[in-house]
């Protein structure tokens, strides 16, 4: 079942230009998207105010789960494709609302799934966002049915339990308020129901609560009308859009990175430098370089096939930290000598390679260093360890610092040790390559081009952390 979501749309102006624009200040627009529609109407507590200037932090994630959730909730970050949502399972048990503010950076897209309250499973889609619009996002998790009918916020206990609280009920709710604290509960009533508010000096209200609809109540005795309660019209996601410009600062150290999803004809996007710079040599129909299911949720990828591969830019690797990071799938359960990267030059003539490369070897997969011809430090994933060769995805991060190799597959460290490393102040490589080796006259003759899939390649300046290890390793 497929819903489609009518979300809530606060407009921000910046506070410096007000003046200029009071007279558009009424001049929001409803673009009648099939996604979320736009309205007036905003919860107080998610009421802020942004100069253009906002740094946050940027995030190359395509999936929010129950690994990397924490990250979003209560945080303003950035997004640089389209994002999922996966609150399915994220936040199972949670009585309390998930907000995020999101700060789309490439007009992405935002998915969302989750059951509503009679377990269909929904599954939403924005329309194209705004390019550095600030959009906040409510998540309403689904609750069991509570058999509750008073609730007296004016007790410390049950004010430190019940606020800011999500609540399911099929019964009449009477809300004693607190004297000098700020209250707020969100209710999802069964059927109709009436909530009565008894709140400073005996004033006494009561509210009729329509059925299937969540109502974010919110009481400040500070505030002249010191109640208020929002009508949510959606099941139990809201996504309020603040189309505001934002100044965002990258702390992904991203040098390079293709996701294969944009290409034309024989050229794929690298979207660090937002040109078509990366190379299918050897295609006689490139189509054919393209597979239609990736590693992150059927997105595409590059296909290897015949003697086909990839030429990626220029690139400067005089870094005091390098980390390659790569998604695989073979194709046949005997890769061997087949190349997956090699990143590097070759002397001005034409004699010496200097490069890193990774091949496989039987069901696993050795790492080099070759100096002027010369193998100056390597690194056997051994036999005994998980097969990789296996036509299943896997992801590989090999991070090198000053004299160290740090190497990760599919999220388990497998190396940390000292290794000789290329000299970071002139590593700048000419020759780079996806799934072939580079070679020279009849030198690495013997190494053979990489059939299968790749995906999601990058290479970072920086040692990734835990959060970013775990999200590189998406399949």
């Amino acid at each position: 079942m497929f819903y489609n979501a009518f979300g809530i749309c606060e407009y921000f102006e910046d506070i410096n230009i007000l003046k200029e624009k009071e007279n558009d200040k009424d001049k929001i627009k409803n673009p009648n998207q099939t996604g979320f529609v736009q309205t007036n109407t905003v919860t107080p507590q998610n009421i802020m105010q942004f100069k253009k200037n906002l740094n946050v932090e940027i995030f190359n994630t395509a999936l929010i789960n129950l690994e990397n959730i924490n990250k979003f909730n209560y945080n303003t970050v950035g997004i640089t494709m389209d994002t999922i949502f996966d609150f399915e399972s994220s936040i199972i048990g949670t009585n309390k609302p998930f907000i995020t503010n999101i700060v789309n950076f490439n007009k992405n897209k935002i998915y969302f799934k989750y059951k509503d309250q009679y377990k269909y499973d929904i599954n939403l889609i924005s329309d194209e966002l705004i390019n550095n619009g600030l959009y906040n996002i409510i998540y309403l998790p689904i609750q069991a049915l509570m058999s509750i009918s008073k609730i007296d916020a004016t007790d410390m206990n049950i004010y430190n339990s019940m606020n800011g609280t999500i609540i399911t009920v099929d019964n009449n709710i009477e809300l004693t308020l607190p004297y000098n604290k700020i209250f707020e509960i969100y209710i999802f009533p069964m059927k109709q129901i009436k909530l009565i508010c008894n709140h400073f000096e005996g004033k006494v209200n009561i509210f009729t609560l329509e059925p299937n609809v969540y109502y974010y109540i919110y009481y400040n005795i500070t505030n002249p009308e010191p109640i208020s309660i929002t009508t949510l019209y959606i099941v139990n996601l809201n996504f309020i859009t603040i189309p505001t410009n934002i100044n965002l600062t990258d702390n992904s150290n991203l040098i390079y990175y293709n996701n294969f999803l944009n290409y034309n004809n024989n050229k794929f996007y690298n979207t660090i430098n937002k040109k078509y710079d990366t190379l299918i040599m050897n295609c006689t129909n490139c189509n054919d370089n393209i597979a239609q299911y990736g590693s992150r949720y059927s997105s595409l990828a590059y296909k290897g096939i015949n003697n086909s591969y990839i030429k990626l830019p220029e690139l400067n690797l005089s870094k005091s930290i390098i980390t390659f990071s790569i998604n695989f799938k073979t194709d046949t359960t005997n890769n061997d000598k087949q190349v997956l990267f090699d990143i590097g030059n070759i002397s001005n003539d034409n004699k010496n390679i200097t490069s890193l490369f990774i091949n496989f070897e039987n069901n696993t997969i050795r790492f080099n260093y070759v100096k002027n011809n010369e193998l100056k430090s390597t690194f056997l994933y051994n036999e005994g360890n998980p097969i990789i060769n296996d036509n299943q995805w896997h992801n590989i991060i090999w991070t090198l610092t000053f004299d160290n190799w740090i190497i990760y597959v599919d999220t388990i460290k497998i190396l940390n040790a000292k290794k000789v490393t290329p000299n970071r102040y002139d590593f700048n490589c000419k020759t780079n390559l996806i799934g072939k080796k580079i070679s020279v006259n009849i030198l690495y003759f013997n190494y053979l081009n990489f059939i299968g899939l790749i995906d999601n390649f990058k290479i970072f300046n920086k040692e990734l952390s835990f959060f970013e290890i775990k999200n590189e390793n998406i399949k």
